[in-house]
């Protein structure tokens, strides 16, 4: 009964067929049996097949273990339903390149615009270190140029205080020089006026020595 049952569900046997196929005990037995009805899950399962040829009525024993031939038409009747979810497999292996090609695509302006930025930060970053090295050159040059001028001005006040020493020195040696001359002054003076006295002496002399003579 129940391959009964499977052949009308698959729609190899109808119901009349399968009446006119059963001996008087099967007929009673299926009249008391109704077949259950099909869900939409059996005819999801199990699919409508297209109409094959009417089989002869031939007693059916219910002993018969062996299938009838047409039974392997419902073995090999769900394997139409398997090939199905193979096609997204091949939509998602012709999609992908396509995908990483819009993602290397959009990944190029993106590494571009990172080349700009880094190369962009490295100019300002150069510049800023040239900018450094600059006012690090001014304030060297700065400094060496006021410590020039330091020195300078250091060796100037040197300069100063020897020049102040030396007048003050030569400033004193020319008091003592004058001081000198009009001691020498005052002694030529005073010789002049010995000479003087000596000549006169001298002339008084010679004239009384000259008038003894003349006597």
């Amino acid at each position: 009964m129940w391959l009964l049952d499977e052949l009308q569900r698959a729609g190899v046997l109808t119901p009349e067929s399968s009446t006119s196929a059963h001996t008087p005990s099967s007929s009673s037995s299926s009249s008391n049996m109704s077949p259950p009805p099909t869900t939409p899950s059996d005819t999801q399962l199990f699919p409508a097949s297209p109409p094959l040829t009417p089989i002869k009525d031939e007693p059916f024993s219910s002993s018969s273990s062996s299938p009838p031939p047409t039974a392997t038409t419902t073995t090999t009747q769900p394997r139409r339903l398997w090939p199905v979810p193979i096609m997204p497999k091949t939509t998602t292996t012709t999609i992908m390149p396509t995908i990483t090609h819009g993602n290397s695509s959009n990944n190029n302006p993106m590494s571009s615009c990172m080349k700009r930025k880094t190369s962009l930060s490295q100019d300002s970053s150069e510049e800023s270190e040239e900018v450094v090295r600059k006012r690090q050159r001014n304030t060297d040059a700065a400094r060496r140029s006021r410590m020039k001028k330091m020195l300078k001005m250091e060796a100037l006040e040197n300069r100063v205080n020897e020049l102040e020493n030396d007048n003050a020195r030569l400033t004193t040696r020319v008091a003592v020089l004058e001081s000198e001359k009009n001691g020498l002054e005052t002694k030529d003076n005073d010789l002049q006026e010995r000479i003087k006295a000596l000549e006169e002496q001298l002339a008084e002399a010679h004239k009384a020595l000259t008038g003894k003579c003349a006597h």
